[in-house]
């Protein structure tokens, strides 16, 4: 009976937070050989169509994920939870080498791209795609160009071998330089100012 009323407290506490925050409750069945549980996560709420692109991807594994122009704020948690992804891109411009749908798919995605990303930061937590070979974060020209100020979990990304960081406020990645794979690199229209780390990166083709 108490443990009734307690999940009943839980229940009313997490709605509360639901209306106040704006964030969405993901209850999670979890199963080991001690323990059977549920556990619950509260999240700001991702956009109806980044969530569809990042269920699909979580159902099928195709190690790309790419997300254009659905109307992101921030980079969902569920992404950082991926860590078979090799490939990742968010972006408002699309490019038909980033995807990996069919055209019909393809098709569909762009007639619903309604609403373009607009980040103010990459989370520390992106340094857990250690199989991450592929990064493309690219904002817009002019007024469109993202808030993002830092990246200080670059350097976690050993496996990277192409990184396009593009129309953003990052002032500095110099731990780009301690990236032993890298092979392309793209800074186009951010605030750089010092790339003297370049020269440590020998496997660079351009």
């Amino acid at each position: 009976m108490k443990r009734g009323k307690r999940n009943g407290r839980q229940n009313r506490f997490a709605l509360n937070l639901l209306k106040l925050n704006k964030c969405r409750c993901i209850f999670r069945y979890i199963s080991t050989s001690k323990n059977q549980y549920w556990i619950m996560k509260l999240e700001r709420q991702t956009p109806r169509m980044a969530r569809e692109i990042i269920e699909r991807e979580m159902k099928e594994r195709t190690g790309t994920l790419s997300l254009y122009n659905c109307g992101l704020k921030e980079i969902p948690q569920e992404v950082f939870e991926m860590e078979w992804l090799e490939k990742l891109v968010i972006t408002n411009n699309y490019d038909i080498l980033d995807s990996h749908l069919t055209p019909e798919k393809l098709m569909e995605t762009l007639i619903n791209s309604k609403d373009p990303n607009f980040l103010s930061e990459i989370p520390r937590e992106i340094g857990r795609l250690q199989n991450l070979k592929q990064l493309k974060i690219v904002g817009d020209e002019g007024e469109g160009r993202w808030a993002i100020t830092t990246f200080d979990s670059i350097s976690e990304l050993s496996n990277l071998e192409e990184l396009l960081l593009g129309r953003t406020k990052i002032t500095d990645v110099s731990g780009v330089g301690n990236l032993k794979k890298i092979r392309r690199l793209g800074l186009l229209d951010n605030l750089i100012s010092d790339i003297s780390w370049i020269k440590y990166l020998s496997t660079l083709e351009y």
